[in-house]
């Protein structure tokens, strides 16, 4: 199996911060009645989540 790369110590902060400002985007976009970019900020959301767990999945596996 191919070695995981260690993560740096803010990756995990700075892929939660961007969560958080999508989901602020997202409720403002509602409230803006913006169908077409809500969707795809919802998309990114679900993408970011993905980047979360990726985050997750790296820092425990590169522990020694």
């Amino acid at each position: 199996m191919r070695p995981i790369r260690p993560i740096a110590i803010d990756t995990r902060s700075n892929v939660q911060a961007a969560l958080r400002h999508l989901r602020i985007a997202r409720d403002l976009l509602n409230k803006a009645d913006c169908p077409r970019a809500l969707e795809k900020t919802r998309a990114a959301i679900r993408s970011a989540d993905g980047a979360d767990r990726h985050v997750q999945h790296r820092g425990a596996r590169s522990l020694p």
